[in-house]
């Protein structure tokens, strides 16, 4: 007789985490079908729960070593939250031969999504750009990187910097990770840049991004070193 396979997530583990509390009402999101699972893998369970909104909820580990985090203000506020129980228990319910695949809500629309033709993908992501200011910018950005000279790449791309930068005021511990993820992201176009013909250019602007990155600081609640890790 085949040993039963242990749940990825211990309960009672769980159950110490979030409290009985907040437990038994992860429990309700999860038997009330409201945890879609959008990736299912080795290092991480990554989930879209329905509550007051859609949340994004991100947990590693196994057994008893449980981590994550969760986009709804409950987990900003007091941590483990519900939304991160209902993930758990739908990891669990799902089973390990779904790790084995790779599945969950974003394979089936990667599945999809190759056996469209290539016309069908463009005429899709141009649709969602033009209803997606960030995707619009993201897009528009590559598309200036791989046809524009140097001095009009430098140009635009130190204009993203000072935007992704810029602080408004003093930005509150719950803005900062959104603030600093905005900021990422312009860092992420100048690495790719740095990967390629345009080093010197990324050079330049890294150096830019360093300077108003060292001058925000004073202006974000920087609790969780958001400010460090981008200056990293």
């Amino acid at each position: 007789m085949k040993a039963k396979k242990r749940p990825r997530f211990n309960v009672e583990a769980l159950r110490d985490l979030a409290g009985d509390k907040v437990f038994a009402r992860g429990e309700d999101y999860h038997r009330d079908g409201q945890v879609v699972i959008l990736s299912i893998r080795a290092d991480r369970v990554v989930a879209q729960v329905s509550g007051t909104e859609d949340y994004r909820t991100e947990l590693s580990g196994r057994g008893d070593n449980i981590e994550g985090q969760c986009s709804c203000p409950a987990f900003t506020d007091w941590g483990f939250c519900k939304h991160m129980v209902a993930t758990a228990l739908a990891a669990n319910a799902a089973g390990p031969d779904a790790e084995a695949a790779s599945s969950g809500a974003l394979a089936r629309i990667g599945d999809h999504l190759r056996r469209e033709g290539v016309e069908k993908l463009v005429d899709m992501i141009v649709d969602l750009a033009e209803r997606d200011a960030a995707l619009f910018h993201k897009l528009e950005l590559a598309a200036v990187a791989f046809e524009s000279d140097d001095a009009t790449l430098e140009s635009r791309l130190r204009k993203l910097i000072d935007g992704a930068t810029q602080t408004r005021g003093y930005i509150e511990y719950r803005q900062a990770s959104a603030w600093a993820a905005k900021v990422e992201a312009a860092l992420d176009t100048i690495e790719k840049l740095a990967s390629g013909g345009r080093a010197g250019v990324a050079f330049k602007l890294a150096e830019r991004a360093i300077d108003r990155i060292a001058k925000a600081i004073g202006s974000v609640d920087d609790s969780d070193g958001h400010c460090g890790g981008l200056l990293e």
